[in-house]
């Protein structure tokens, strides 16, 4: 039974660490617009990743 779920939530995982990388990236990318604001690049990329890894609970 495990493994069967394993299989059936491996593509849900492997899409929860990519966003997770990207939302890690996206912090370190030290662009600087909109540090602290949400605002710039880095921003609305952590608030999409953020989302979407919510959303996968």
């Amino acid at each position: 039974m495990r493994a069967l779920c394993e299989e059936a939530c491996a593509p849900e995982w492997a899409l929860a660490r990519r966003l997770s990388s990207i939302a890690v990236a996206g912090s370190a990318s030290g662009d600087g617009a909109g540090e602290g604001t949400g605002h710039g690049r880095a921003g609305r990329l952590r608030a999409l990743a953020g989302g979407a890894v919510r959303r996968m609970g």
